[in-house]
């Protein structure tokens, strides 16, 4: 059990990108079907609701990348530098001041447990390896 409590941190960020992209295709369904019609060459731009679809989806798909990076780096027990536990919590703040409605909200658990973790040097790996 406590190897998995020590490991969930990049599964909720990829649970977070797969949540993102269900919803993402939900709410554009019929711009995504609108690219498709065009061919996806060079459909997007100008339209606005066709780009909202892109970012919001190419958005998922980067938490998704994220969690998995991270589930690989947990999965050898290596300490998550907390500069990305920093950055996640400062995501969440800019993004939580300007949408307080929105997914955003669902960083602060996991840059939350970033940060109460050890830091790189006190776990015993190098400065220049973080």
């Amino acid at each position: 059990m406590r190897r998995w409590i020590g490991r969930w941190i990049g599964r909720y960020l990829i649970g977070v990108g797969v949540l993102h992209n269900v919803v993402g295709f939900a709410l554009y369904h019929a711009p995504l079907r609108a690219i498709a019609a065009d061919g996806g060459w060079n459909a997007v731009d100008p339209y606005v609701d066709r780009n909202m679809a892109f970012w919001f989806l190419l958005t998922g798909v980067s938490w998704l990348f994220l969690g998995l990076l991270v589930d690989w780096i947990e999965s050898r027990a290596i300490p998550l530098p907390q500069r990305l536990g920093w950055g996640l919590l400062a995501l969440c703040a800019v993004g939580v001041f300007f949408m307080p409605v929105s997914g955003f909200w669902l960083f602060l658990l996991p840059a939350a447990a970033m940060l109460r973790r050890r830091p790189l040097a006190a776990a015993g790996v190098s400065a220049g390896a973080a």
